[in-house]
């Protein structure tokens, strides 16, 4: 759970700890990439150039995030998600497995993105996506 993550490492914090990252040895960060504090980034992760990650965030394996793009506090990126350039997501936003998004897209805070979506427009603050998707 995202905020009791947060909850967590405010109160570390606030106690004069350090909040580490886990950063998986074969994921490539940018050296251009800014982090946050307790974040996760994956196996086979990639962040691109200028790219933001804010705390707590949590970008899971194989997932790509291209340049200048931010990614807010919380916020989950789940396996094989593909982020394109200029993307904007909110704060304790959850893209499922395998979410696509078309480049200078901005997703607002508390959205849910069901996994296989693809997102081409912007998507308002606190908005779970309807899945386009058809159960057989």
């Amino acid at each position: 759970d995202a905020a009791a993550k947060a909850s967590i490492g405010e109160r570390l914090r606030s106690r004069g700890c350090s909040v580490l990252n886990l950063i998986h040895p074969s994921a490539q960060v940018s050296v251009s990439a800014r982090l946050g504090s307790g974040i996760y980034v994956g196996p086979f992760v990639y962040l691109g150039p200028d790219v933001v990650v804010d705390d707590y965030a949590q970008i899971n394996n194989s997932a790509s995030v291209a340049h200048h793009s931010s990614v807010g506090k919380c916020v989950m990126i789940s396996d094989g998600c593909h982020i394109g350039g200029a993307v904007r997501i909110g704060a304790n936003s959850v893209l499922g497995i395998g979410v696509i998004v078309n480049r200078d897209i901005e997703i607002g805070d508390n959205v849910l993105i069901p996994s296989g979506e693809k997102i081409f427009a912007n998507v308002e603050p606190s908005t779970h996506v309807k899945s386009t998707k058809r159960v057989r």
